[in-house]
């Protein structure tokens, strides 16, 4: 797994751990949504910056958008894909 999509999948986990829709969190971070999309597909990756921002509106310390654990992926409802 790329950096890329380690973090996609986390931004993905912890977005729907808040609660959010794409639409939602792309709103809060004045984020076009299909970027948002892009980002938890692992097509980009983001600068510091906008890491820094995201786990700020996600309420959590930016490494965890790098972190994937065994209770992370323990945790995950169906419908997120932790592979």
């Amino acid at each position: 797994m790329t950096l890329k999509q380690m973090f996609g999948k986390n931004l993905k986990y912890y977005r729907f751990t808040k609660g959010y829709t794409q639409e939602e969190f792309a709103e809060k971070a004045n984020l076009n949504t299909s970027y948002v999309s892009e980002l938890e597909n692992g097509k980009y990756g983001p600068k510091f910056e906008r890491v820094e921002q995201i786990a700020s509106i996600l309420d959590i310390e930016p490494y965890l958008l790098f972190l994937v654990t065994t209770e992370t992926k323990k945790s995950l409802p169906k419908r997120v894909d932790m592979k």
